[in-house]
Formats: structure tokens, sequence, C-alpha cells
């Protein structure tokens, strides 16, 4: 399965330059790739199964990831939210 997904700053701008790296049960599983200036970003060929999305970059920030499942043959829409002082959640 492939996720696809977004990442946004707290005013919904799409922000570049951010890794993305999916987890399954809190281990990394290797799945490092950058987000572009759209802010979008592809993650593919995982196994099937419930990930979650921790996001790294040069400025801390906060990003509420929910649960997410793969499936064989239907790639996982993501969009995710960065937030600096107050987590909100998801977009």
């Amino acid at each position: 399965g492939d996720f696809q997904g977004r990442l946004l700053d707290p005013l919904g701008r799409a922000t570049s330059g951010y890794i993305v790296v999916n987890t399954a049960a809190g281990q990394p599983i290797g799945h490092r790739v950058f987000t572009d200036r759209g802010g979008n970003f592809t993650i593919n060929s995982l196994p099937v199964g419930d990930y979650r999305l921790d996001i790294q970059g040069a400025v801390t920030g906060h990003v509420a990831s929910p649960v997410v499942s793969v499936t064989a043959g239907c790639p996982a829409p993501v969009d995710l939210c960065l937030y600096f002082d107050n987590p909100k959640g998801p977009c």
C-alpha cells in the first residue's frame, strides 16, 4: 500500500523540506521522504497494516498524526497540520 499526503502549517499553507517518517506500533520502519514545495509526500510499497506518521524538520513543531490503515491497492490519503504552539489535531 501507499501513503499520499500533504503537510500544512497552522495557516493552511504548504510546508516544504520536512521529513515524513512512518512508524508501525511506535517503531520506525525506515521509510523517510521529504515534503516537496507543495507540502506533498508519498511513501510507497508498505505492508498492509496500521501506521503513524512522524514529522522531522529544522523548526520544532508538533504533528497530530492519526493512525492510518494501509490496504492493498488503495492509496491512503493523509493530510497533516504542523502546529508550533498549540497542538489541535489534523487540519
